[in-house]
């Protein structure tokens, strides 16, 4: 454009000499000319910028060299000039020229290694040094070659090469043919999460890399070549791994002697790697072995290996084997290695496809041994033993006379009766007379089973003796008989006899112990029928509780039911033989009611002889109306509304009661300061579930957040404590319909409690907008279990405290089960003075009532009233095993197909909950100190779940079997039990009388008298004494 003006422009000048009128040409000329000039400079910068026709980083890197080179030789000429000068003048007094020419020729001498040294400089500031390509492979080799780890072999070439041509980040992929892909090994400079952990190249990509060629980088970022490892093999070259590389630093790419440099680093490097990983096999494949030799040798060592080789010894010497079986268990007990060998020997019997009765007779100690934590385990293991020696084929000597021992000691375990132990002392007799005798050490059984032969002599003498004080002595020198016995068995057997012997002596125990207490007397009768409503059947079955509100005892009693024409009799009697005072108890007496017309209502007539301290044949006239029901309704299958073990969901149809409760809360959230609160209830009784209908029950002005404290305490650190609460409450927020953003864990880093109380807390309060936040904290005493394990700082109690008393629409609902004298005062006073407290204890009667009924009643299921007052008894209104016996009663509805309950029900289901809850009566156990076991294994046996017992009587029976405590310790275990809701104070005794208590969660009662055994309780109680003292 600019040519094109400046040809005009000197047209013009020639047509001016022609035509006068050219000023108008003239104008335009030089107008466009000014644009073409100015337009120029634009023109270059769209040129370069879109061509790229200038390399820039080149010009401005002559720019900076010569810009410094002139500047420096400009400086270093003047300041040279200066100096020489004003040294000529100190000597002749005058300035020279010589001075400008020697400064001239130093800056010409300067010139090119100042010029060296500046762009040395420029290339390290823009990453473009000279390689020297031959050294940087000489010396890339000479480090490779003495390396033969192969992660250091990786390391070295990726560092090695992004290093030298200043790369950004770099990662070596070594082929596994297992994945059939390039795994990732090592990388440098770059996130790990932005490599990828494998790449997959086609055949056509990997046939161009087998050529030795680096190709572009096929997933993108963060790399951008790939360099292919090749190493020579025996069936050619072979692609070892990949060197993949990402953008350079200095941002050029890569050049084709960029490309030959790594191609010759590649290559001496995939040799190495190749050598490398020869090594790391052949030393894989050592190590492997050694490990393999290792394993053989402590499988040889270990239990499962001693049992194997015991069980071949076995086999190959079975007339040894009783002897080698008996021997192992009764090392046992002192020596763990021979105990586990003894539990594994079964297995290892099985393995060898021994007989069956050899595999009995491993079995059978193995159980023996286990018997003396779990006595069950007794009896099959004497059933395991006696299969062996009867067998035709047992090879051992002294197989018959062994066999009648343990015969007697399995007839001894069975005894249910003291008639029976009186008959087992005959047979002991006999035996010790007719048996040859054993050799040692197998004679040890019978010598243990002649003690118990003045155990049956005491109980023989019992038995001829008419008086209760002459029964009760003869009685307790059988249990001092048996104390020896047990003693005997303690000190002198081994693990082999030594379970056997202890399991018959607390058998016996328990039968002696049950006659004397039946020997106790007591009077004062009141009877109540509980089955004023039943159900009409071909037989029904009255059941009436009689329970002695005197002081003293009745013995005898018998009740009868007088003769009536609404029915007839089957049971025309039932006796109580002694019932003590306090005590209560039910009998049942079977009648056939008339099922006609007219007849739907019976009136039940009952006289009650009994003897107590004032004489016999003491009389007592009862009588009552029983309605009979009608089943009319068909079967209906009941789809199991009960939940057990689980907190039930807001709104769940299945919570009853707690009116009581969710009123209290009302109260106080709803008041004007907004109370905490702190609700504490045993574990199990309904406190999740209660807090988890509040947001039903509150209404749409409160935001409720349920949190668990078990789950606050679980990740260490303040910032996962306010992060977790953060996060519940956010959870909350959303669930209401709102949005917020979750908290992030970085969001609570540095200062979390100020992050969450200025930062977090007002975000919510604008978002839910006026409706008040109510925190309900499940399990708060374990965030007191978490700072004292160090995963959480004490300071969370006092901000929550200053978060109480200082944020709006705040509260909070503390729930747990310890009571608040049991907490550590220094963590939670802080809190809980400025608290209101409330007890959460069983449901209310009727409440436990509206529980077991209406959620069946639509289905036609019904209970007669001796099956309601049997639930109540046993359960007190405990929600967990209340849902727990009703969920059993609804199966066994389904299992009858039929829509009407009674006791006998009751007790079919109490049966099965007794093993199906053994968790938490367990926990209630353990939960108890030892003088409180031995309070619930005492009351156990000394009183029904409708009795009652004073701590007098209490300390008389302990003191009866040995065990002396002071009373303050027993009245200190009572008043925890009944704190603990688990025993309550009989309200009904008359004045002068000692307190006295009875069972308010019978189920335990029935838990700890089956599964409790008193002698070892007691033997517990007096370890745990002396451990104390």
């Amino acid at each position: 454009i600019g040519a094109l003006a400046l040809s005009m422009m000197n047209s013009h000048t020639l047509w001016r000499m022609m035509n006068s009128r050219a000023m108008l040409f003239e104008f335009i000329a030089r107008t466009m000319a000014n644009i073409a000039f100015m337009l120029t400079p634009l023109a270059f910068t769209i040129a370069i910028l879109h061509y790229r026709l200038w390399e820039i980083d080149f010009l401005v890197n002559r720019a900076l060299v010569y810009s410094a080179l002139t500047g420096l030789l400009g400086v270093f000429y003047f300041a040279d000039v200066v100096a020489l000068q004003a040294l000529f003048r100190a000597l002749t007094g005058q300035e020279s020229t010589i001075a400008i020419v020697a400064s001239t020729l130093l800056i010409a001498a300067l010139g090119r290694p100042l010029y060296a040294w500046l762009q040395r400089g420029i290339d390290r500031l823009f990453f473009r040094e000279k390689v020297d390509f031959q050294q940087a492979i000489t010396t890339f080799n000479r480090r490779i070659r003495s390396l033969l780890d192969l992660p250091e072999v990786l390391s070295a070439l990726v560092n090695y090469a992004t290093s030298l041509l200043h790369i950004q980040s770099g990662a070596v992929y070594l082929w596994e043919p297992e994945e059939e892909a390039f795994i990732l090994r090592n990388a440098a400079g770059a996130p790990e999460h932005s490599i990828p952990l494998q790449l997959r190249l086609d055949a056509s990509q990997k046939e161009r890399m087998l050529e030795g060629r680096p190709l572009p980088y096929v997933l993108g970022k963060p790399f951008m070549l790939m360099v292919p490892l090749v190493a020579p093999t025996q069936e050619g070259d072979s692609l070892v791994g990949i060197l993949t590389l990402g953008p350079r630093k200095s941002g050029h790419g890569y050049s084709r002697d960029d490309r030959s440099l790594l191609a010759g680093l590649a290559d001496q490097a995939g040799t190495a790697i190749h050598v490398a990983q020869l090594i790391y096999e052949k030393a894989s494949e050592a190590q492997r072995r050694l490990e393999a030799e290792q394993r053989l040798e402590a499988y040889r060592n270990s239990p499962a290996g001693k049992a194997e080789q015991l069980a071949q010894h076995l086999l190959a010497e079975p007339e040894a084997a009783f002897a080698a079986v008996y021997s192992l268990a009764g090392a046992a007990a002192s020596e763990p290695e021979k105990a586990a060998t003894l539990k594994a020997l079964p297995q290892a019997l099985e393995g060898q496809e021994t007989p069956l009765a050899l595999q009995k007779l491993a079995q059978g100690f193995e159980y023996l041994f286990e018997g003396h934590t779990t006595p069950a385990l007794v009896q099959p293991a004497l059933k395991s033993i006696l299969a062996y020696l009867k067998d035709t084929a047992c090879p051992w000597e002294h197989a018959a006379t062994s066999c009648q021992v343990y015969e007697t000691a399995l007839r001894a375990l069975r005894a249910e009766s003291l008639q029976d132990l009186r008959a087992l002392g005959v047979e002991i007799r006999n035996m010790q007379a007719k048996l040859p005798a054993l050799p040692a050490p197998f004679d040890a059984l019978p010598a243990a089973l002649k003690h118990l032969h003045h155990v049956t002599h005491a109980l023989q003498a019992a038995e001829r003796v008419d008086t209760s004080r002459d029964k009760l002595a003869y009685l307790a020198a059988a249990v001092e008989a048996l104390r020896r016995t047990e003693h005997f068995a303690r000190t002198q057997l081994n693990s082999a006899d030594r379970p056997l012997v202890e399991a018959i002596t607390e058998h016996w125990l328990g039968i002696v112990t049950r006659a004397i207490s039946e020997l106790q007397t007591s009077a004062r009768l009141h009877l109540q029928l509980l089955t004023r409503n039943t159900w009409q059947n071909e037989v029904i079955t009255l059941a009436l509780n009689v329970r002695n509100s005197g002081r003293g005892a009745a013995l005898n009693i018998r009740i009868t039911l007088m003769p009536d024409p609404a029915y007839t009799l089957l049971d025309e009697q039932a006796i109580i033989p002694r019932l003590s005072p306090g005590e209560e108890q039910q009998v049942h007496i079977r009648l056939r009611p008339r099922l006609e017309e007219g007849y739907r209502d019976l009136r039940a007539r009952f006289t009650v002889l009994y003897t107590d301290p004032r004489g016999a044949d003491q009389a007592e006239n009862f009588a009552d109306i029983v309605h009979l029901m009608e089943a009319t309704q068909e079967f209906q299958f009941i789809p199991n509304p009960y939940v057990v073990g689980t907190p039930l969901q807001t709104g769940s149809s299945m919570f009853f009661g707690r009116e009581d409760v969710i009123a209290f809360i009302q109260q106080n959230v709803q008041a004007s300061h907004h109370n905490n609160l702190v609700l504490i209830g045993q574990r199990r009784t309904g406190k999740t579930s209660l807090l988890k209908q509040l947001p039903a029950r509150l209404g749409d002005s409160y935001l409720t957040v349920y949190v668990d404290g078990q789950s606050l305490g679980l990740d260490p650190g303040l910032e996962n404590f306010y992060l977790n609460l953060a996060t519940e409450i956010a959870f909350a927020v959303e669930d209401a319909g709102l949005e917020i953003p979750i908290p992030e864990p970085e969001d609570f880093q540095g200062n979390p409690a100020a992050t969450f109380e200025r930062v977090f807390l007002p975000q919510v309060m604008r978002r839910i907008q006026g409706r008040h936040l109510l925190l309900l904290l499940d399990e708060f005493e374990e965030l007191e279990g978490a700072v004292r394990r160090g995963t959480l700082d004490a300071s969370i109690f006092g901000f929550l405290r200053h978060l109480i008393q200082h944020t709006e629409n705040l509260s909070v609902i503390f729930c747990g089960t310890h009571r608040i004298e049991e907490l550590a005062s220094d963590y939670w006073n802080v809190l809980f003075n400025i608290s209101l407290y409330r007890h959460i204890g069983f449901l209310q009667r009727e409440e436990a009532m509206r529980l077991i009924q209406e959620p069946v009643g639509a289905y036609g299921m019904r209970y007669d009233d001796l099956a309601l007052d049997k639930i109540w008894r046993v359960t007190a209104g405990h929600p967990y095993f209340l849902q727990l016996l009703c969920h059993s009663l609804v199966n066994l509805h389904n299992q009858q197909e039929r829509n009407y309950l009674t006791v006998s029900d009751v007790n079919t289901a109490l049966d099965d909950i007794l093993a199906s809850g053994e968790a938490h009566f367990v926990y209630l156990w353990n939960e108890s100190t030892p003088v409180e076991r031995l309070v619930l294994a005492a009351l156990s046996r000394m009183i029904p779940i409708t009795g009652h017992a004073t701590l007098v009587q209490l300390n008389d029976y302990l003191e009866a079997r040995g065990i002396s405590l002071a009373r303050t310790r027993l009245q200190e275990a009572l008043n925890s039990l009944v704190r603990r809701d688990v025993l309550t104070l009989h309200e009904e005794n008359e004045p002068g009388m000692d307190d006295g208590y009875h069972w308010k969660l019978g189920l335990l009662a029935l838990w700890a008298e089956k599964y409790k055994s008193i002698n070892r309780v007691i033997e517990g109680t007096i370890i745990s004494t002396k451990g104390t003292s």
